[in-house]
């Protein structure tokens, strides 16, 4: 499983990358915090949605 920080693509010819380290330094906490989609919300009434959102 790849770290939440890597990113690893596979080129056109199918080639794999070496991983690409991403830098959440600048990054807030809430943007770590996505928005639940709604089918999940409508399939599960017991999710609410992240504040904010």
């Amino acid at each position: 499983m790849q770290a939440l920080n890597e990113y690893t693509y596979t080129c056109r010819d199918g080639v794999q990358s070496d991983p690409v380290k991403m830098d959440y330094s600048n990054c807030t906490q809430q943007r770590w915090i996505l928005p639940i989609p709604q089918v999940e919300i409508d399939a599960d009434p017991n999710l609410t949605q992240n504040p904010g959102y």
